[in-house]
């Protein structure tokens, strides 16, 4: 039925509202999902229900990318 998780979160998404503020499953980790993220941790999905910025850097190598919080700090993926 669903290619990846990013697809089935999308659909979680919009049927709990849409976007990220409050959403049991924020747009933006699922579409991370869909970029090829293999999970997302858990700091960035609260930021993101409380409204606040992260954005998923997906430079260089996949076991390079990462989340920049909103207070600058880097949230690496360790477990590609």
């Amino acid at each position: 039925m669903f290619d990846n998780l990013g697809d089935f979160g999308l659909l979680i998404n919009v049927m709990s509202g849409g976007g990220n503020k409050g959403n049991i499953f924020p747009e933006d980790d699922a579409i991370d999902l869909r970029n090829g993220a293999n999970y997302i941790p858990y700091k960035v999905t609260d930021a993101r229900r409380l409204s606040k910025v992260v954005v998923f850097v997906q430079t260089g190598k996949k076991k390079d990318w990462y989340w920049q919080m909103p207070d600058g700090t880097k949230i690496k993926q360790d477990n590609f």
